[in-house]
């Protein structure tokens, strides 16, 4: 019987907070080959989060049972650590390709290399 509780409180989260089903989820982990849809990764202790795109007023959407507004925003399913990094990021693609360039060419980089060469 928990069992059975334990999968109708995963329905209604799931169709509650963003408006899909756990078929719908299923069908979503079995696109993207069972693993997190950034690093690939499978699921360890947990199911992968759904990401979503954080919109103003999600609370309101959810109170009001506007369900499908809130899959529109559903882009896929993740582990927790890119899930929680998105977060950190604020869902900014821009500011995460900078991130990027930052750690394909850190600054420190020039300024050590160049000092690393005088003999002192």
């Amino acid at each position: 019987m928990e069992q059975k509780q334990r999968n109708k409180a995963r329905a209604y989260s799931l169709k509650y907070n963003y408006g899909i089903t756990v078929k719908e989820y299923d069908q979503l982990l079995k696109q993207q080959g069972g693993v997190c849809a950034i690093c690939g990764k499978p699921p360890q202790t947990k199911r992968l989060s759904v990401d979503h795109k954080h919109v103003p007023k999600e609370r309101i959407l959810k109170k009001k049972g506007l369900q499908s507004q809130l899959r529109a925003n559903v882009r896929g399913l993740l582990d927790w650590k890119c899930n929680t990094a998105l977060q950190k990021f604020r869902d900014n693609a821009k500011l995460m390709r900078a991130a990027a360039d930052y750690l394909d060419n850190p600054p420190a980089k020039k300024v050590l290399d160049n000092n690393n060469n005088k003999v002192v």
